[in-house]
């Protein structure tokens, strides 16, 4: 195109100079030349919007790796040609073996293209797939126009995978959520009692600390046997702010895929386990599965849930862990590991029965942060690793 412009920018110099210098008809060819490129450009205006594209998706709804029937029709319903006709697809959102983008086509007045294929999306989310733009030049290749195709017909809701675990190497072994030991307390007077004040020698996992709170006194839990660790898992749905939308894409999708996991590898195996997150109101919500039906509940809510909380994460955190200290094990599914973060990890380990960190999107080389307790477990998922290659590997 740049070619092109040039070669006539070089016409209409050289019929200028022509003219001054024979003047006469020789006008006209100036005229000529000076008229072409606009006529071409208003062929291309009506030829353009004459271009209607439908296309859609037999199913809206659908899990991820799931394939669905696509189909797209472009027509020229105008009176004159489309030439450089190009289709730009959504390619890195999902697969298709029978699709391919179209380039420099020209479709005469009354044609239409049309085609069909089987596609497999492969992130979960709400977006469109199929064709993403429409552009097309003038017969001089001096003028080019472009336009979105966005439209509802084939956008898709993609739910996400639940993977099963055979293990989860960031949480504590099996055996220790079945005997979780407590630090132990003094024979007491009144047995029958679930807490009592605190005396020197009790160990903070012990600390009753919502009741203490509530009672203006330090208390500590009276435990009869050795009571079964409670899983606290923490998801960070903080807005991911990364240059390309597709890297956001798959980082919001390993986290709700990570945390659903996860989920299901303690339910399979019930131990009792909260999961916490804020939503975009501020709001914090939990979740205590103990069914199945629970589970399915937070497998509809993650399903469609936007990354765009606005409260701070590691204050949730905070907040969960003090309400559940002294019986539970906190694991953290976040895409930003700061200093803020680290913090909070570090102040919850003592009324913890410990931490675990799931980091998405890290890099392998990363260096860990200089502040984040050595006694805190942490996992690194890639964009290019598999959840389930990172969750069960020590």
């Amino acid at each position: 195109m740049l070619r092109n412009r040039l070669i006539f920018t070089f016409l209409i110099l050289a019929a200028a100079a022509f003219s001054s210098f024979y003047g006469g008809t020789s006008y006209l060819l100036l005229f000529a030349v000076l008229l072409l490129p606009l006529v071409s450009f208003l062929c291309l205006v009506i030829a353009f919007a004459s271009l209607k594209l439908s296309q859609g998706v037999k199913d809206h709804i659908l899990y991820k790796g799931e394939e669905t029937s696509y189909r797209f029709v472009l027509r020229n319903r105008g009176p004159f040609i489309c030439t450089g006709v190009e289709l730009r697809l959504y390619t890195s959102l999902f697969e298709a073996k029978e699709l391919e983008p179209f380039q420099f086509v020209s479709l005469p007045p009354g044609d239409r293209i049309e085609t069909t294929a089987r596609i497999r999306c492969l992130y979960r989310g709400t977006y469109q797939i199929g064709v993403e733009s429409i552009a097309a030049t003038d017969f001089l290749n001096l003028f080019r126009l472009k336009r979105s195709a966005r439209t509802s017909q084939a956008t898709v809701q993609v739910l996400p995978r639940v993977i099963r675990l055979k293990r989860l190497a960031s949480a504590p072994d099996e055996e220790d959520t079945k005997n979780f030991s407590v630090p132990s307390v003094r024979v007491q007077e009144q047995p029958d009692v679930e807490s009592r004040p605190y005396t020197a020698g009790d160990g903070l996992r012990t600390v009753n600390w919502k009741l203490s709170a509530r009672q203006q006194e330090l208390l500590v839990r009276k435990y009869t046997g050795r009571p079964k660790l409670k899983i606290l898992l923490a998801v960070d749905l903080s807005e991911i702010k990364l240059k390309k939308p597709l890297d956001r894409i798959i980082t919001e999708d390993k986290i709700i895929e990570t945390a659903l996991s996860a989920a299901d590898h303690f339910l399979r195996r019930h131990v009792p386990l909260e999961v916490s997150y804020c939503a975009e109101d501020s709001l914090c919500s939990g979740f205590k599965l103990e069914t199945q039906a629970a589970f399915d509940q937070l497998y509809r809510v993650f399903s469609g849930v936007p990354f765009s909380a606005a409260s701070s994460f590691p204050a949730l955190l905070e907040q969960i862990a003090f309400e559940n200290g002294g019986q539970a094990f906190c694991i953290v599914v976040t895409h930003r590991l700061d200093e803020a973060l680290c913090r909070s990890a570090s102040r919850i380990l003592p009324m913890n029965g410990g931490v675990s960190i799931i980091q998405v999107g890290g890099k392998p080389a990363q260096e860990i942060p200089p502040n984040l307790d050595r006694r805190v477990r942490l996992v690194r998922i890639t964009q290019d690793e598999g959840i389930a290659d990172a969750l069960e590997t020590i």
